[in-house]
């Protein structure tokens, strides 16, 4: 019997050791696919360095100082605080041990490890004296939505600060600018200021029509050449200012912990996201992306808080911050603003009320004063002072009644009416109105010194009470 038992074990050791072979090449390859990506660099990169590793250990069966030493530092550069703490300190703790036994061991790679325990000593003592330290040293707080939250938070502090906030305004102003410069390119190309000479009998007047020709085509081409050279030195700032926003590594942290936030339905985070990819904040500005993580956030939310997100999806698409890359759609800007409009209790009506008078008002045209008026107007009167206020402009300005004489003396006495009473409702720019209409007159309007006087001294101290 010996005889077949002999092969047989044989055959099992043969294969037994086969298998090992195999395990110890896959872990080979793991390890150098996780050497890779922490070479690459970037929280991305780390997050999946550590994984390989670990998979590395596992058929293996267990770290060693080659494995330990990868995977410190890309937990390490995961996260120097909250995520990973519990299996960083373990792992620094098994390093040290085996490291012992190891007296060869490279010595960089040993001042490596304790540079990097120095710094994890450092975090665990601040987060022990905040009281933290039983909750962060958890094996199975990393992934929580209070770790993500408490890492998202340190990188929002490490990012969000005073030249940050300057930064982000500084790209708004340069982005405005540029878009001043896009619409006078576009005025300029669409201008037909010519004047046909040959309409004209006479020579002389020809002859004038000639050099008023030349004279517009002159101008024409120096708006153009200004234009150009203020775009030059606006896109050169803007530049400046996207890479310092874009590339900023507290920023691509603070994203890719909102993102990590979202699996949790973070709703805070759905908002936080949107809000960088609107400025350019750690990712390149995309609009479109902007948009999807508000409309997000909005199937989370009810009440005044939905109304709220669905009035900052109705600024994206009205292009609100700026991004140059975005054509407007207002029709789709008044339609959130509505259901802003809808959504929202009594109190807080009156705001998204305005904002689609203001839509109408100022984004679509009309083909006539009377046909604006009949389109805001319904939206003006629910928008508290400020629709009132701005009713009260249109009938001082524009003149809906007509142009006779004595429609504009009506429309002037309407104006007025409109204006006492979002004056009466504090709303500054209304008593500025009354007191600049009563100082000059108007057509239906006598002078009155005294009210001018009155009104001006309301608006003066209102300011200064603000």
């Amino acid at each position: 019997m010996i005889k077949y038992y002999i092969p047989l074990l044989l055959l099992l050791f043969v294969n037994h050791f086969a298998f090992a072979q195999n395990k110890d090449i896959e872990a080979k390859l793991r390890f150098t696919k996780a050497q890779d990506l922490y070479d690459q660099g970037g929280i991305e990169n780390y997050m999946e360095a550590v994984k390989e590793v670990e998979a590395a250990e596992k058929l293996l069966g267990a770290p060693n100082l080659k494995t330990l030493y990868l995977k410190i530092l890309a937990m390490h550069g995961v996260s120097a605080a909250y995520y990973f703490a519990y299996q960083k300190k373990e792992a620094l703790d098994k390093f040290f041990e085996l490291v012992k036994g190891a007296p060869d061991y490279p010595i960089e790679k040993y001042n490596k490890m304790l540079s990097v325990q120095e710094e994890a000593k450092s975090n665990e003592e601040t987060i022990r004296k905040k009281g933290r330290y039983e909750k962060v040293f958890s094996k199975d707080f990393n992934g929580t939505e209070k770790c993500l939250d408490m890492e998202a938070t340190l990188y929002y502090n490490l990012f969000f600060t005073d030249s940050t906030v300057a930064s982000i305004e500084k790209r708004q102003e340069k982005l405005k600018t540029l878009q001043r410069i896009k619409d006078a390119d576009k005025r300029i190309s669409e201008s037909n200021n010519y004047i046909d000479p040959s309409k004209y009998r006479h020579i002389e007047t020809r002859r004038m029509m000639e050099e008023e020709n030349k004279s517009n085509e002159y101008m024409n081409e120096l708006a153009a050449q200004t234009n150009e050279l203020t775009k030059k030195l606006a896109t050169s700032s803007l530049e400046l200012e996207e890479i310092r926003l874009q590339k900023n590594g507290h920023a691509k942290r603070f994203v890719y912990w909102q993102k990590q936030l979202t699996l949790h339905n973070a709703t805070y985070a759905l908002s936080n996201l949107s809000y960088c990819y609107a400025h350019g904040l750690g990712v390149l500005p995309n609009r479109q992306m902007a948009i999807e993580y508000k409309m997000q956030e909005y199937k989370l939310k009810s009440g005044v808080e939905a109304a709220g997100v669905a009035a900052g999806i109705g600024d994206l698409y009205k292009n609100e911050p700026i991004d140059l890359n975005w054509t407007p759609d207002y029709n789709k800007a008044i339609e959130w603003y509505k259901t802003a409009f809808n959504q929202a209790p009594d109190k807080y009506k009156s705001d998204a009320a305005f904002l689609i008078g203001k839509e109408y008002a100022d984004n679509f045209t009309y083909p006539n004063a009377q046909a604006k008026l009949e389109a805001v107007k319904p939206w003006y009167e629910l928008g508290g002072g400020a629709g009132i206020l701005f009713l009260g402009h249109l009938y001082y300005s524009e003149h809906p009644s007509g142009t006779s004489k004595d429609a504009t003396e009506k429309d002037n006495i309407t104006a007025i009416e409109y204006y006492k009473k979002a004056a009466n409702d504090n709303v500054i720019g209304a008593i500025e109105s009354l007191a600049t209409i009563y100082e000059t007159g108007a057509p239906g309007i006598k002078k009155d010194k005294t009210k001018a006087k009155e009104y001006r001294a309301k608006a003066e101290a209102l300011k200064k009470a603000k």
